[in-house]
């Protein structure tokens, strides 16, 4: 990168370009019409995978592909939607890529992020094919086979740790005249912000009210605030590890966030026995038994 006079300066935490390579960058970007730059993005928090909506059994086996192939805009996204969907998320192939095995004999074809033809098999009836190549570039490929399109991530070598995600920058010649225009033109140079959004996972928050000091009757949680009315479930009487419990659960999907929109108490009655219910915790969160919705579950002692 430094002979292209791009260098990562860590207290920006951004690439900037030296004025006095440009003419070198910019030969080069005009020779091969456009460069790319990949990165990989880590997460080091445990509950990442519970407070974002994406189904738990994509992050953990699959990688985000991200891309600034939607939109060459400055501040853009690097996914399609307005945030990073199921979709994004691609199996990982990892030294050969499977072609996948057809019922009858077909022609399947390996092509490139770009739509380009890497390679073409014949395949007679269920048989077996997995394309090798070393010089293989790593990125995303699709197989095309009987009309179906499949997305899928390569790479040489497997990764640990696995990371969350695979970022394509591409750097097109529109993006190199809008730095150059404002280079020339002595203007401040406005930096390129790709930005990722996740969107937070919405769960039916299950409140466990267990009585260790007192047991009052016609328990309810009550809503204090909030922009949309929210309700709970009439208490259904359990048992928590051997202990009496009253169960309530929310009758809506209700989003994780640190600072959550609403806030409820518990009461009995017209006595408030617990003035403010705490936010649920991302650690504990449960699926249902076909993973299409998941519960927050916080315990409360009174």
């Amino acid at each position: 990168m430094k002979k292209l006079g791009l260098h990562y300066k860590k207290s920006a935490q951004a690439m900037v370009f030296s004025h006095h390579e440009m003419d070198a960058f910019e030969y080069l970007v005009r020779r091969h019409a456009s460069l790319k730059f990949s990165f990989w993005l880590y997460q080091n928090d445990l509950h990442f995978i519970n407070y974002t909506s994406l189904l738990p059994k994509n992050i953990s086996k699959d990688i985000v592909y991200l891309s600034n192939s939607y939109s060459e805009n400055q501040g853009s996204l690097l996914h399609a939607r307005d945030f990073v969907a199921n979709e994004d998320c691609l199996p990982v192939f990892y030294g050969q890529v499977p072609f996948p095995v057809q019922k009858k004999a077909s022609k399947v074809q390996l092509l490139d992020e770009y739509g380009g033809i890497v390679h073409t098999q014949e395949l007679e009836a269920e048989q077996s094919f997995s394309y090798r190549d070393r010089n293989l570039t790593e990125g995303m490929y699709t197989l095309v086979a009987n009309g179906e399109r499949k997305s899928f991530l390569f790479f040489h070598e497997n990764l640990v740790p696995k990371p969350l995600a695979w970022i394509e920058i591409n750097w097109s010649e529109k993006m190199l005249d809008n730095i150059l225009g404002q280079i020339n033109k002595n203007q401040k140079n406005e930096p390129y912000n790709f930005m990722v959004s996740f969107e937070e996972r919405k769960t039916v928050w299950r409140y466990i009210i267990i009585p260790k000091y007192e047991n009052p009757s016609n328990l309810e949680v009550r809503m204090i605030e909030g922009q949309d009315k929210v309700t709970f479930s009439k208490p259904v009487e359990g048992k928590f590890y051997n202990q009496q419990a009253y169960i309530f659960e929310s009758n809506q999907l209700l989003s994780m966030k640190e600072r959550p929109n609403c806030s409820f108490e518990l009461v009995s009655g017209s006595k408030i026995i617990k003035k403010l219910l705490p936010a649920p915790s991302p650690e504990l969160i449960k699926p249902s038994s076909d993973n299409l919705k998941f519960y927050s579950e916080i315990i409360v002692y009174i």
